[in-house]
């Protein structure tokens, strides 16, 4: 190694913090000896991007479109990284043909764009991701006279760390997530250990599902949510839940003045009759409800078939527990 070689040469320690995300990008490095880690905050936990060895390049994005550091770079391992300065990159940037020096630019974009994308899925996805594996796993297991499936916590957490990249740490923590928001139980059993039971396989299963069409949705892989997980819109869900109020207030009186349902979609959901109308024609159509003219009085609604709300609104109180699930386990 040469001269300036042996000038650039930086040495690290097992911990230290080569940059940080969103600092300013004045050097790029060359891994010369140890490793270092790749890695990126999504919300209060790490993510872990990518581990290097000796002769990985890391950083250079940042000198070459001037943007902040889309991760923080931390040395696994005493050892020495070759640092390069933005202005030495340039010198020898500017020897490159244009055409050449366009074509690292884009590139560098694609990358930051990629590792944006992944970001937000690895924020979003992880715990979709570890729900949908430890219900296949579960479905790959027979369950027991109670129709309890279980499964060895230590094996379950290794496997689906290696199928979905990210650390044992993270998906512990997933997993116990899960059994906070009583999708699975946590126990031992003599000669096995730590085990997760599912209690109830076909909830669990359900829950995987919609984390799955859930994910597909987002990530443009589908225009939307299969029958089962979807209402028509946000206003039909409403309107339900503003009904179902009514109806339960009123005990087995099931007719009630245009008014009170006015008041009640206005007051807990700030929402205009003229919105909800297309949905109330809707109910009407379906049979759901009826409006009528009592003589002498307002206009009313009343519910003609009970048996079809209450088989919409089971399918709001789902989706609701389906939501509230994902909620815990992505929080």
């Amino acid at each position: 190694m040469g001269y300036l070689e042996e000038r650039l040469k930086r040495q690290v320690k097992k911990g230290d913090i080569i940059f940080r995300d969103g600092n300013s990008g004045q050097s790029m490095f060359i891994v010369l000896e140890g490793q270092v880690e790749i890695s990126k905050l999504l919300g209060d936990q790490k993510t872990v991007l990518a581990k290097l060895g000796v002769g990985a390049i890391f950083g250079e994005m940042a000198i070459i479109d001037n943007q902040p550091r889309s991760a923080t770079a931390t040395a696994l391992t005493n050892g020495i990284v070759l640092e390069i300065s933005r202005e030495m990159f340039r010198t020898r940037l500017e020897e490159v043909p244009k055409w050449l020096q366009t074509f690292f630019g884009i590139i560098v974009e694609r990358l930051r764009v990629a590792t944006r994308n992944q970001s937000i899925l690895l924020a979003r996805g992880a715990g979709r991701q570890v729900t949908n594996l430890l219900a296949f796993s579960a479905r790959r297991e027979e369950p027991d006279e109670q129709g309890k499936i279980i499964l060895p916590w230590s094996t379950l957490i290794s496997s689906i760390a290696f199928l979905v990249g990210l650390n044992e740490e993270q998906i512990n923590e997933t997993v116990n997530k899960l059994v906070s928001a009583h999708l699975g139980k946590s126990d031992r059993r003599e000669g096995i250990g730590r085990v997760f039971i599912v209690e109830d396989p076909d909830k669990l299963y359900q829950f995987a599902d919609y984390c799955r069409e859930r994910h597909m949705v987002e990530t443009d892989h589908a225009k939307q949510m299969s029958e089962q997980f979807r209402f028509k819109d946000k206003s039909e869900m409403e309107l339900l839940q503003a009904v179902e109020e009514i109806v339960r207030e009123q005990g087995a009186i099931e007719d009630f003045p245009a008014a009170t349902l006015e008041k009640r979609l206005k007051t807990k959901f700030k929402g205009s009759m003229k919105v909800y109308q297309p949905v109330i024609d809707s109910f009407g159509q379906s049979g759901i409800l009826e409006s009528f003219n009592p003589e002498g009085s307002e206009p009313a609604y009343r519910v003609s078939n009970r048996e079809l709300l209450e088989e919409n609104l089971a399918k709001v109180r789902l989706l609701a527990e389906l939501s509230d699930l994902e909620q815990k386990i992505m929080g």
